[in-house]
């Protein structure tokens, strides 16, 4: 027996809500109650970079011309898509590729005329497709559309077009971006970071390793104190120690005060450029006077703490803090550690399949992703671990979870593939909504 309309339109709707449809006729299952996930394959290049940029209101355009990542086209003539059909049209050269459509604002809905351009059509079911911009007419013999529209009388069409980056690579020699959100490594081969920093906020410290540093500057941003890679001393430094400014609250290390070659006196916050003259400080730099409830801190040239090593044994003992001075991740005093983590709020299934975390999977063969989820609407919660091990090309994965508290979690499920360079972990959510923190481990 063939497929039936029936099996064809269920298989599709629970497709696009991230299940598989099983066990067609012998059971008919509702949506939720399939327990496979699946997901719809979204290619890089289909991902519109600078969607955000979309503003909220349509800018009033002429045909053709562009602000920002939209372009307006009024009243475009197009063609039948091929002799083979009468109710089906596209663009002349593809100008309606990258419809936007009233997904974004109820003003960018895509408005049909007859071939005159002065009749708006509503009727004889036209639906568009937004990523080709072909319209097709459903029912055209409604109320003689036919007569109105057909191969040799086309339609128009009125929209906005999306005309901004797609894909996630940048190329070229220099980019500008904002609001970039890396989840996996990014290597730098003969080039520079460079800058002064005033514009940086929210750095996550957890993911930063293997940082070089050139110089230190003062807490006054003017100069270097302490300079290249052999940690050289200005001449006539004869200590440097901890000490507490006026004014604050936290130690800080700084020169004694000593007097120079040249006869100045370094105080506190003076800045100048070590190795100025060549002089050399090696072995370890050691803190041996430390008292309780002092600390060792390191800090940005804005002053924001991002290292506090602490002697107060009735607090976290170390901890490395982001420029919101709050600690991403930190060791108590009994030794337990804590880890920033991700967190994805309002998973849905209409936001499903979600992507969760993106681990490069050359600096790994193991991931453990630990999780815990929450089901909003009933206040359901669930925790436990995702673990998967992979060779590069193959991927296996299996879950561990506790019980549901207080509702069910059935209405999601995760799981991970190979995507390019990484092994990505994926949300699939059949129904309900979800919100997601989830922190990593790799082996």
């Amino acid at each position: 027996m063939a497929i039936t309309t029936q099996q064809i339109s269920e298989r599709l709707l629970k497709k696009s809500q991230g299940v598989v449809d099983t066990k067609y006729p012998l059971s008919l299952r509702g949506i939720t109650e399939e327990g496979i996930g699946t997901y719809n394959l979204v290619r890089p290049n289909d991902i519109w970079t600078d969607a955000d940029s979309i503003p909220t209101t349509p800018p009033i355009l002429v045909s053709g011309a562009t602000s920002g990542v939209v372009q307006y086209y009024d009243k475009l003539q197009l063609k039948i898509v091929d002799g083979g059909t009468t109710v089906s049209f596209k663009s002349p050269s593809g100008e309606t590729t990258d419809m936007i459509t009233g997904k974004f604002a109820f003003g960018y809905i895509p408005k049909i005329y007859d071939n005159t351009g002065t009749v708006q059509i509503y009727k004889g079911s036209p639906i568009i497709d937004a990523e080709t911009g072909i319209v097709t007419f459903y029912d055209i013999n409604e109320n003689g559309i036919e007569a109105v529209i057909n191969a040799i009388n086309p339609p128009r069409i009125s929209f906005y077009k999306y005309v901004g980056s797609r894909g996630v690579n940048v190329d070229g020699s220099s980019a500008t971006l904002t609001g970039l959100t890396v989840n996996g490594n990014i290597t730098i081969s003969g080039g520079t970071i460079y800058g002064n920093g005033s514009g940086l906020t929210g750095i996550t410290a957890s993911g930063i390793t293997g940082i070089q540093l050139d110089r230190i500057y003062s807490t006054n941003g003017n100069s270097a104190v302490i300079y290249g890679s052999g940690m050289t001393v200005n001449t006539g430094i004869t200590a440097i120690s901890f000490k507490t400014p006026t004014g604050a609250s936290s130690q800080f290390l700084m020169a004694d005060g000593t007097t120079s070659t040249t006869g100045d006196t370094l105080t506190a916050y003076d800045s100048r450029y070590i190795n100025t003259t060549g002089d050399t400080m090696t072995g370890n730099l050691i803190a041996n006077s430390i008292t309780l409830n002092d600390s060792f801190i390191v800090t940005n040239v804005s002053g924001d703490t991002i290292l506090n090593v602490s002697s107060d044994v009735s607090d976290n003992i170390l901890e490395v803090l982001d420029a919101n001075n709050s600690p991403v991740f930190s060791v108590s005093n009994d030794g337990t550690i804590k880890q920033n983590s991700v967190t994805v709020v309002g998973v849905t299934s209409s936001s499903s399949p979600h992507s969760i975390m993106l681990i490069d999977k050359a600096s790994c063969k193991a991931i453990f992703f630990d999780y815990v989820v929450h089901e909003t609407i009933n206040n359901g919660y669930r925790c436990g671990t995702v673990m998967c091990v992979h060779d590069g090309i193959n991927i296996k994965y299996t879950e561990t979870s506790t019980e549901d508290l207080n509702s069910s979690t059935l209405g999601l499920n995760f799981s991970t593939i190979i995507n390019n360079t990484n092994v990505e972990l994926i949300a699939n959510v059949s129904s309900s909504t979800f919100n997601i923190t989830c922190g990593v481990k790799k082996i």
